[in-house]
């Protein structure tokens, strides 16, 4: 019995320890962990301002050379996660922005985050960019899925197109999967 006693004294006191470690962790970095400034409370973050929207933006490469413009996924993601194109950079003049209410780009209501203000978006950024010449896309998942859908809508504005495990293309698919897997829309 002497023994159980001991163990849980022992087991306690490594609880205490952890729960004060974790405590003295907490407050050491208070602060460290907040959300990230967007572009409209830290100018000095990269960015472009086209038609009144502020789009947390960086840009590679030679402006001479051909465009390609990356899309990230999400939504709600951030461009992070493609910067290994910035090799196409020795060649191309590559083009990363964060999508309207994403990544450190500023935040707006949800109703402003449609298919719709993506595709408008994009565009601005392809006719801010392109220059009245057709651009490369490179999309990501979500991004894929927003490339494509602009594809359908501007094809005469677009050279060549990447997709990189893309969601769904279609409405049909979605729901052919949904069914497939059992899963309610």
């Amino acid at each position: 019995m002497k023994i159980i006693k001991t163990l849980g004294k022992i087991a306690l006191g490594f609880v205490a320890v952890l729960v004060a470690l974790f405590g003295l962790g907490y407050v050491l970095t208070i602060g460290e962990h907040a959300v990230p400034e967007t572009v409209a409370q830290d100018p000095s973050l990269p960015q472009i301002t086209i038609n009144d929207y502020t789009y947390h933006a960086e840009t590679f490469g030679d402006p001479v050379n051909p465009v390609v413009i990356t899309l990230h996924g999400g939504p709600g993601a951030d461009y992070r996660s493609i910067l290994s194109l910035l090799a196409l950079s020795d060649e191309y003049f590559v083009v990363f922005f964060e999508q309207r209410g994403m990544g450190l780009s500023p935040r707006v209501a949800p109703e402003e985050i449609t298919m719709e203000t993506a595709i408008a978006d994009l565009d601005s950024i392809v006719d801010y960019f392109g220059q009245g010449e057709k651009v490369n896309l490179v999309g990501h998942s979500w991004g894929a899925m927003l490339a494509s859908a602009y594809l359908g809508e501007h094809p005469e504005k677009v050279d060549h197109i990447v997709l990189a495990e893309p969601g769904f293309l279609n409405s049909e698919f979605a729901a052919e999967f949904m069914e497939m897997t059992q899963l309610k829309m």
